[in-house]
């Protein structure tokens, strides 16, 4: 069973990444073709629009090859074991920089974590990652405020982003965690910034799931302690 659900989860990615692929190598083709046939006869204003569209073409593929590349690393990662060192990321430290270079007017970035919350067993680099693109997706959905509180039981803890956007639509909260699923593909998204940050969550023994809140957004992380 476990290999058939990772049969046509490949399958599936296979497909998704063809897709996302075809459309703008057409357009680069498309471009080349016009430029071939025509480009002696073109005005320089057309030549020029041809080009910035291909150009835009080519800095998208190669976006996503960027990023498809970080969910690969992301996605063969794998925690500590045996006596190799465990990470440790210091919380606070972390939100304290991701309010700084995220908080701007019109959207206030505020952060409640507990006396006494552990440094968890993660990367502050990969920390971060993973709440820079939550906190990135609530701003870019509309959101105007986004909070962060932390919770902790036992060995895991976990920090909840929710914000005050338009939420998830109902029909889309079964596969916003999946590969290239995105509402802002016109506005150059890949669909691949909440699958790399599930999959550094994972691969450090954690989650990231998307959490129950009255209005907005909620995405609860849950990671492993330190030590």
């Amino acid at each position: 069973e476990a290999i058939n659900r990772r049969s046509r989860y490949l399958r599936d990615f296979a497909a998704s990444l063809s897709h996302e692929f075809k459309t703008p190598l057409a357009g680069i083709r498309g471009g080349i073709e016009l430029l071939q046939d025509h480009g002696e006869g073109m005005s320089a204003e057309d030549r020029a629009r041809f080009l910035t569209n291909m150009e835009g073409d080519a800095r998208r593929l190669s976006k996503l090859v960027s990023r498809l590349m970080e969910l690969a690393q992301a996605d063969m990662a794998r925690p500590s074991a045996g006596g190799g060192e465990v990470p440790r990321s210091n919380v606070s430290a972390v939100i304290a920089r991701l309010i700084d270079a995220h908080a701007a007017p019109g959207f206030a970035l505020t952060a409640t974590v507990e006396d006494g919350f552990p440094a968890l067993a993660i990367e502050e680099e990969a920390l971060e990652t993973v709440l820079a693109t939550l906190i990135e997706n609530a701003r870019q959905a509309g959101a105007s405020a986004l909070a962060i509180t932390s919770g902790h039981r036992g060995r895991m803890a976990s920090l909840a982003l929710t914000d005050n956007g338009p939420g998830v639509p109902e029909g889309d909260k079964a596969r916003v965690f999946d590969p290239f699923f995105t509402s802002k593909r016109e506005n150059g998204g890949t669909g691949l910034g909440l699958p790399i940050a599930r999959a550094l969550a994972e691969s450090r023994g954690g989650s990231l799931e998307l959490g129950e809140t009255a209005g907005g957004a909620c995405f609860v992380l849950t990671l492993p302690v330190a030590g």
